[in-house]
């Protein structure tokens, strides 16, 4: 019987939510923070999210949005790939602005890059996008929904569920960094 109470406390503390582990994952401000490579939520609050079909019905639209990959990359002074990146056509290639903390340099590349992209038009048609299982894209929508952006749109899938759609990927490079924020 001994052996069975002990089972039976064993389960309940596995079983129990853990609100510092759960706190661990995001930081004060909601930014996810660890395990970002890891199943994300069905949507996000202020963006509506996109399968492959009405990601293709967007971009063939009178209007496309544009389409902003935050896979995140090694900054070294110089952009460190290991290898090429492949996107989705027509992308625009913002590594890095889906840490939970934004250091000033990518926030000064953010916020420039998103001037250039929408001709200072909050209104304008963005669509947020990593790999599927990526919470640098979660993260970057709610970073842009907080700066005052209403026409978000999140690609939870990202690359490879365009990929596994039988879409096709392109070479992509990163924005570069101006000189200034080196």
């Amino acid at each position: 019987m001994k052996i069975l109470s002990a089972i039976g406390c064993i389960l309940v503390l596995l079983m129990a939510p853990d609100t510092s582990a759960q706190q661990a994952l995001f930081n004060e401000q909601g930014y996810r923070v660890a395990w970002l490579r890891s199943p994300t939520p069905e949507s996000i609050d202020g963006a509506a999210t996109l399968n492959v079909d009405m990601l293709k019905a967007k971009m063939q639209s009178e209007n496309p949005p544009a389409l902003i990959d935050v896979l995140p990359l090694t900054w070294m002074g110089i952009w460190v790939e290991t290898e090429m990146h492949r996107s989705l056509p027509g992308a625009v290639w913002l590594p890095n602005v889906g840490r939970a903390e934004l250091e000033p340099v990518w926030d000064r590349y953010l916020s420039e890059n998103l001037e250039r992209i929408t001709a200072g038009d909050k209104r304008r048609d963005l669509v947020v996008f990593c790999r599927a299982d990526c919470w640098y894209s979660w993260n970057a929508v709610k970073r842009l929904v907080e700066r005052g952006f209403t026409s978000l749109y999140w690609y939870r899938l990202g690359t490879d569920g365009w990929l596994e759609a039988g879409e096709q990927l392109y070479d992509i490079d990163p924005q570069p960094i101006q000189e200034t924020e080196q």
